[in-house]
């Protein structure tokens, strides 16, 4: 009927929305491998459809401290690591929740922030599946910016509508916290 017709217009639309984003400008400098491409645009891809979620944009809330300790264990444990999402509270950004997404296979953490304006931001972590510590990347694109690298056993990008002088400070505060750990 109707419905499954207009369901499949939003489905196409939301793929249309990611591919065009993804090819855009996420071009691999040289240096880089196509397995950071892969989580590149896989953090992106998720980032796109679970931000315009209103109702179910993540899996576990974290408005209280024994769900945000829920949450964190269950991801944790997904991942076979343990992970500390960064407080964001100083930049405006509050820590709505998270979810488990599929990453090539493997399991990926993504935690949501939202700031008063209900701008959001997603922070995409998965391990690093051997891959080599890099510097500090962003690409950008008329839907926002992600801000990536791989630190330790984990890769992680941070991704939101915000240009790229917004999202840097940003990218750093989340560095800073995990670099504490």
């Amino acid at each position: 009927g109707s419905w499954m017709r207009a369901a499949a217009s939003v489905v196409l639309l939301v793929a249309g929305a990611v591919a065009g984003w993804i090819a855009h400008d996420v071009t691999a400098p040289p240096t880089e491998t196509s397995a950071q491409n892969g989580f590149v645009r896989n953090a992106v891809s998720a980032h796109v459809v679970f931000t315009r979620e209103r109702s179910h944009a993540v899996e576990v809330k974290a408005g209280k401290a024994k769900d945000e300790k829920h949450l964190v264990r269950w991801l944790s444990k997904r991942l076979g690591r343990p992970l500390d999402p960064p407080l964001l509270t100083t930049a405006g950004f509050s820590l709505v929740g998270g979810r488990l997404v599929a990453d090539d296979g493997g399991p990926a953490a993504q935690f949501m922030y939202q700031d008063d304006k209900k701008n959001r931001l997603t922070l995409y972590v998965r391990n690093a599946r051997d891959a080599e510590n890099t510097a500090f990347r962003i690409v950008t694109d008329r839907e926002g910016s992600a801000f990536y690298w791989i630190a330790k056993t984990y890769a992680y990008a941070l991704i939101g509508k915000i240009d790229r002088d917004g999202l840097v400070p940003l990218g750093e505060l989340v560095y800073a916290h995990l670099q504490k750990k």
